[in-house]
């Protein structure tokens, strides 16, 4: 974990066991995240706390009025129920993922305090990805062919970046997928993990889950605006942080349903 061949290379690189998961192909989308917010009138921390930041001449800017729903000021920064949504906390990734288990008829991960929360990996329901499951697949798993890029070595063959993206995301799918038929692992959107973030100690680990505690969750996978979303960059937010490159996708524990 940590080595991509490059100069990107997060130290210090490290061994990792990860034992079976499911993870979504695709990001999650704003026509998913709709029916979420549809069915539940779900009010996001956009939406509570005053907006999401935008990016404007290279830096970010909080707009009130930027949501899931508008993520823009002009109609260039196009949002179709086919892209991924954005605008989007890490709380608010949780509580859809409680929502889709149950609507699933699966043992909801979370237990959500309002700021306080903890997950049952024992259960079959839909989570977040812990940070090693993530770039396990975004590697390719056991197909890997040991790509720098999530399933090349041409970053324009699977990613939306900031070379190619026009400062916007994109229909989720319509880049070439890795070694196990996952897309948009590099750019896009970035993603949101369950580990709070703190540097690699060079342990070698099993079954990863990231500190017991901390300010900030790790944030993983590039995004449009990105200018090395390699398999190993590593980033971080406020799990309260709102804007217009950060989404998300789902994972599942291997497990039957209890």
């Amino acid at each position: 974990m940590g080595s991509d061949g490059l100069r990107y290379s997060e130290y210090p690189i490290h061994e990792v066991t990860v034992g079976s998961f499911y993870i979504g192909r695709y990001e999650v989308t704003v026509r998913e995240f709709k029916e979420f917010v549809e069915e539940t009138g779900y009010k996001t921390t956009a939406e509570k706390r005053g907006g999401a930041k935008l990016l404007f001449d290279k830096k970010w800017v909080k707009i009130p009025v930027v949501n899931w729903r508008k993520p823009y000021v002009n109609p260039y920064f196009r949002h179709k129920e086919t892209h991924p949504v954005v605008c989007v906390s890490w709380y608010d990734a949780i509580h859809f993922c409680n929502w889709l288990s149950k609507k699933h008829g699966l043992r909801e991960c979370y237990t959500i305090k309002g700021e306080k929360v903890s997950c049952d990996f024992g259960a079959n329901g839909y989570r977040l990805p812990t940070e090693a499951e993530w770039e396990y697949a975004a590697r390719g798993g056991k197909k890997s062919k040991g790509y720098i890029y999530a399933g090349s070595n041409d970053c324009y063959e699977v990613a939306w970046w900031e070379f190619n993206a026009q400062g916007r995301p994109h229909r989720v799918g319509t880049k070439a997928p890795n070694e196990l038929g996952i897309y948009d692992m590099s750019g896009n959107v970035a993603e949101w993990c369950w580990d709070y973030w703190n540097r690699y100690t060079g342990e070698s680990l099993v079954n990863p889950k990231g500190p017991e505690s901390g300010e900030s969750r790790v944030v993983r996978g590039g995004s449009w605006y990105s200018r090395y979303p390699t398999i190993t960059r590593r980033g971080c937010e406020d799990p309260l942080e709102v804007d217009t490159m950060t989404g998300f996708r789902i994972a599942r524990s291997a497990v039957e349903l209890k």
